[in-house]
């Protein structure tokens, strides 16, 4: 029992740690419609998000969602998000069950490795306190 409990701990801490890293790759240029988010500090005091009206050398249009239309210079940009809808992330679930997995494996292996007797008199003397 010793035996599986080190070989499992073994694997467990050899196990690569699995990072999940951003996808920062540059898309295509966003186009009429897109929704986006744009960060201009000096044009807005928070970030502007709608769907992309226009977009030409000087600046953007963004048409928010109270139908307000905001142009935006391009020099004043900081940052500019264009939402592809939700991202799944099947790394970070494995590494998050694997590590559920293996503490539910070291929990059983400590349980199984107490001795009858003894996990009798611990329940014996619960019982009698509750009485």
């Amino acid at each position: 029992m010793r035996r599986l409990l080190s070989t499992s701990l073994s694997l467990l801490l050899s196990m690569p740690c699995l990072s999940v890293l951003a996808d920062e790759t540059p898309g295509p240029p966003p186009a009429q419609g897109h929704r986006v988010r744009v960060r201009a500090p000096s044009a807005a005091d928070r970030a502007i998000v709608g769907s992309l009206l226009r977009a030409d050398q000087g600046a953007l249009a963004v048409t928010r969602s109270d139908g307000s239309v905001v142009d935006v210079p391009r020099s004043a940009i900081q940052a500019l998000e264009i939402f592809r809808g939700r991202g799944s992330h099947p790394g970070k679930g494995a590494a998050i069950g694997a590590v559920a997995g293996a503490g539910v494996v070291l929990l059983g292996q400590t349980l199984a490795e107490v001795p009858g007797d003894l996990l009798d008199q611990a329940v014996a003397a619960k019982a009698l306190e509750g009485a």
